[in-house]
């Protein structure tokens, strides 16, 4: 494959990832609102329909990275590709069985596009990585604003609309991501830094999530505006995309860096516990943001970079951004059900496990090559 070739294949695999991420955090943000328009009434019904994608990709998570070593990660990509378009039809149909369909099938796409896109990414080393990060940081700041003006414009079905267009543009992308290449049979191993950061992954989503759920409580509670929520949710989203930016700079991810980034990151997550007016929400999330955006990056390099079983190594990876989902949630509700709101502000300094356990790794020595051989 000549070197134009492959830039060209890299080049639609960031603009598939761009716009797969675009659509898929859009059309969160005005799925609650649609499913009423829907007539789905109870607060249950419409927690267990959101979540049935989040699910659906934990379970097949580990199934999809091992189906990526067989039969090659770019034709598990595509596959990834076609499920996120389907189940987007279904969402445009304006039935709330259909719509339920959707989901599973979005939960589907959701186990294999993520970690598939990131698999070939890792195959072409740290720089690559950081650039298909930094287009997931672009596409869940688009993804939100897309979708509610467009909600806002014709309300759900237009929305619907707006992210079947976004999936359906994803699957030639996707198609052009990695030209097939012979197969090259073998057993997949798992290697024991892949198992670490995904330990540290799940633990930082988690911290992440808890704050990001009740957060916003805590401001209702305080009877202050809900925007200054959205101050904040909004800076810390720019504020990550120069440091998703500067990861781009090879040799950049250290463990050292990484352990400084995360307690910026948990830094800026106490300060949103702590938080009162406009402000202080803003700095909080520029705090945030610019340690975040790091994180995200290097945690992805030293578990990644010169993988062997990147397929693999990928899935098991993403299975920490859904541990984390589900169990920051849970700890929290625990611990602010018995403390009370202001105990939120001491969930950030469980990721002081993170700096420690990061501070004691050493840097992983460079390898010669990446694997290149199952990218069919």
């Amino acid at each position: 494959m000549s070197a134009r070739t492959r830039a060209r294949s890299l080049d639609a695999l960031d603009a598939a990832v761009l716009l797969y991420y675009t659509f898929t955090s859009g059309f969160a943000v005005i799925l609650p609102p649609y499913l009423r328009d829907l007539g789905v009434s109870g607060e249950a019904s419409i927690g267990a329909i959101v979540s049935a994608t989040f699910m659906t990709s934990l379970a097949l998570r580990l199934a999809v990275g091992v189906l990526g070593e067989r039969l090659g990660y770019a034709a598990v990509l595509r596959a990834g590709s076609l499920c996120a378009a389907a189940a987007c039809a279904l969402y445009l149909a304006g039935d709330v069985t259909l719509l339920v369909a959707g989901r599973v099938l979005h939960g589907l796409s959701l186990a294999a596009f993520p970690a598939m896109s990131l698999a070939l990414a890792a195959l072409k080393g740290p720089r690559a990585m950081a650039v298909r990060s930094l287009m997931v940081g672009i596409g869940n700041v688009l993804g939100p604003v897309a979708s509610t003006a467009a909600y806002g414009a014709g309300g759900g079905p237009a929305a619907a609309a707006a992210t079947l267009a976004m999936s359906a543009a994803t699957v030639p992308l996707a198609w052009r991501a990695r030209p097939a290449l012979p197969r090259i049979n073998g057993e997949p191993a798992l290697e024991p830094r892949v198992v670490a950061l995904t330990a540290l992954l799940a633990l930082f989503l988690a911290v992440h999530a808890a704050v990001y759920t009740f957060t916003p409580l805590r401001i209702k509670q305080l009877g202050l505006p809900i925007a200054y929520w959205g101050v904040f949710t909004a800076v810390a989203a720019a504020a990550s995309l120069p440091s998703r930016a500067l990861a781009r700079r090879e040799g950049l991810a250290r463990p050292a860096l990484a352990s400084l980034a995360t307690a910026i990151a948990a830094a800026g997550l106490f300060l949103a516990t702590r938080a009162s007016d406009a402000l202080s929400f803003a700095l909080a999330g520029a705090v945030y943001g610019a340690g975040q955006g790091l994180v995200i990056v290097m945690y992805q390099v030293l578990a990644l970079a010169g993988v062997r079983s990147a397929g693999v190594a990928s899935a098991v990876y993403t299975m920490g951004w859904d541990a984390g989902f589900i169990a920051g949630p849970l700890m929290a509700g625990v611990l602010v059900g018995t403390l009370g709101y202001d105990s939120l502000s001491l969930v950030p300094a469980l990721l002081a496990a993170n700096v420690i356990a990061l501070l004691r790794r050493r840097p992983a020595a460079p390898r010669e090559s990446f694997n290149m051989r199952r990218t069919a």
